[in-house]
This record gives structure tokens, C-alpha cells and sequence, in this order.
């Protein structure tokens, strides 16, 4: 399996690629995660995690707008490796990777991690990237509202997989009473809760 990514600094996209590729190499996969990355990205907290858990970490270290010299080295790294999936996160992998996969016969799954809107650009980019999945072999949505979203863009149905994000817990969960303290919050009163960005496309 190669996972292949632009990764961010940190986000929910990382912390899924993260949390698949660790538990598919726990179980006996052999993982390769390809990851492109800006010039002078040394240290990125999402690869030194990976490579410390056991999994194999490609980086391609170009300009962000070198597109085709990109799709060289996919070209050239997927050659060689062989997978038999390559699945791709985001719309830069998704148009990018996805085309080299699919043009050397490799299956090709994306998880489809939701949608910001926001300026024509963005907008051209998003559809884009629901142009280009239309001619992969499945796509993951991560929420149902976006499973409805994929579709509407012409993805065929049975292509489409509704998984929610898994998640971890680091320990048995806390008492009320000590959850306030060690929060910092009054004994008493309601309080409301929120993990995530408070933007527009997560529906706060």
C-alpha cells in the first residue's frame, strides 16, 4: 500500500494517514508513505512519527508548483515499487498520483477528506480534484453530507464508501468533577465542547 499526501504541519488529513499507514504496518502490510514536501521541510513532525512507528517514508522535496517534474518522480518511485494500491489524500495527490497510478495499471483508492470552498480558485481546484475521482476504483468519504457531496459531483455510487474517521483513546475516560479541573473549568455550568477548526465547512 503507498499512501501518497501533501501533508500540512498538522490536521485531521495527517492524523488519517497517520493512524492507516501505522496500523496497516502493525498488522503485516508493507506501507510506504510518499509525501510531497516543500524544499528546506526537514523535520515534519507527520514523517519523523511515521519512520519512528516503522513505516517507509519517500519524500519528494520540489517546488510546490513543479507539477510535471512531480509526476517524474511518482512516475519513477511507483515503477519501482509496484503497489497494489495506491491511495491518495487531498486534491494535489488525487490529481496528481492518481493519474500516474492509474496510467501504470495500479488500483487507486482516495479518501476524500471534505471541502472548504472559499475563493474560484479553490472552488476550480475542488472540481477538479471530484472530476478526477470519477475514474478512480473507490473513493472513502469521511461524513455522510460529503458522500451526498461526492455523488452530486458524479461519482458513481458504488464507488463510494462512508468510513468515519477512527480514533484512539490514550486512557479510560475522566470523572466530570476532575475533567473541569483539569480543563480549568467552574464545578458548575454548561459547558459546550469543540475539536476542530471553527470554519464554515465543519458545521460548528
Amino acid at each position: 500500500v503507498v499512501h501518497v499526501l501533501t501533508p500540512a504541519r498538522f490536521g485531521g488529513l495527517e492524523r488519517v494517514v497517520e493512524t492507516l499507514a501505522v496500523a496497516q504496518h502493525r498488522a503485516a502490510h508493507d506501507v510506504h508513505v510518499v509525501a510531497s514536501v516543500g524544499p528546506g521541510s526537514e523535520g515534519h513532525p507527520l514523517l519523523d512519527s511515521l519512520r519512528h512507528s516503522g513505516v517507509v517514508v519517500h519524500e519528494i522535496a520540489l517546488p510546490m508548483r513543479a507539477y510535471l517534474r512531480e509526476r517524474r518522480v511518482l512516475r519513477q518511485l511507483l515503477s519501482a515499487l509496484a503497489p497494489g494500491i495506491v491511495h491518495t489524500h487531498g486534491y494535489r495527490s488525487d490529481v496528481l498520483a492518481g493519474a500516474v497510478a492509474r496510467d501504470l495499471g495500479f488500483a487507486t483508492i482516495s479518501t476524500a477528506h471534505g471541502f472548504v470552498g472559499g475563493g474560484g480558485r479553490n472552488r476550480m481546484y475542488e472540481w477538479l480534484q471530484c472530476r478526477t475521482l470519477r475514474s478512480y476504483d473507490a473513493v472513502v468519504a469521511v461524513s455522510r453530507p460529503l458522500a451526498s457531496q461526492l455523488e452530486a459531483s458524479g461519482i458513481a455510487r458504488d464507488h463510494i464508501h462512508f468510513v468515519r474517521n477512527a480514533w484512539a483513546p490514550q486512557g479510560p475516560p475522566r470523572m466530570r468533577d476532575e475533567a473541569r479541573r483539569l480543563l480549568g473549568l467552574p464545578a458548575e455550568g454548561r459547558v459546550v465542547g469543540w475539536v476542530g477548526r471553527l470554519s464554515r465547512e465543519k458545521g460548528p
